[in-house]
């Protein structure tokens, strides 16, 4: 959800992106429809690993927040 509200609120100068220890084989049909409905955008969204972050061709970031 953060990474949505987050892309949505960030005015082009956030970028919010999200990832976890152990990531779920999907997003939550359930948090999609919360999101859906409160107009925050949704495509794209999937479960992604942290190490994804952490590959020679990852998305440079320049604060990281938990």
């Amino acid at each position: 959800m953060a990474e949505s509200v987050v892309n949505r609120h960030g005015n082009g100068r956030f970028s919010g992106f999200s990832a976890g220890v152990e990531p779920a084989a999907g997003v939550d049909p359930i948090t999609l429809q919360l999101l859906q409905q409160g107009g925050y955008p949704t495509d794209g969204l999937r479960s992604k690993h942290w190490r994804q972050f952490t590959e020679r061709d990852a998305h440079l970031f320049d604060l990281v927040s938990r």
